[in-house]
C-alpha cells in the first residue's frame, strides 16, 4: 500500500464515517492500526469533524464541517487531477509535434516544390 499523506488519511477518514462507522469498521477499510485511527479521530473531534455517536460501540459520525471539508478536499483532488492530465496530454503533444518534425520539414519543402512547380506551368 501506498505512503498516504495526512490530509489524505483524514479525507479516507471523513468518507468512512460520513454515515457513521465504528472504530473496528475504519480500522479494517483505512487498515490502520488502532492507536494511528484513535489520534487522528482525536484530533477530529477536537476540531468539530467528527461526532462520537454512541460511546458503547465507538461510533463517529461526520459533522457539517467534517463533511464540507470532505467536499473541499475532493473538488481540489478532482481539479489536480484534471491538471495533471491536461498537462501530460500537452507534454505527449508537443514531443510527438517534435519527433515528427522532419515530416513536417519535407511536407512544407514538397508544397514549396509543387507551387514552384505549377507557377513555372503557367
Amino acid at each position: 500500500m501506498k505512503n498516504r499523506s495526512e490530509i489524505e488519511l483524514i479525507a479516507l477518514i471523513m468518507r468512512t464515517a460520513l454515515y457513521g462507522a465504528t472504530i473496528t469498521k475504519m480500522m479494517y477499510s483505512l487498515c490502520m492500526s488502532h492507536n494511528q485511527l484513535s489520534d487522528y479521530l482525536l484530533i477530529l473531534r477536537e476540531n468539530d469533524m467528527l461526532l462520537q455517536h454512541s460511546h458503547e460501540e465507538q461510533t463517529f459520525i461526520a459533522t457539517d464541517k467534517g463533511k464540507y471539508f470532505l467536499q473541499v478536499y475532493t473538488e481540489l483532488n478532482e481539479l489536480s487531477t484534471a491538471v495533471v492530465w491536461k498537462r501530460n496530454i500537452i507534454a505527449h503533444s508537443y514531443h510527438a509535434l517534435l519527433t515528427n518534425m522532419h515530416i513536417i520539414r519535407h511536407a512544407i519543402y514538397f508544397i514549396h516544390y509543387l507551387l514552384i512547380s505549377i507557377r513555372s506551368m503557367v
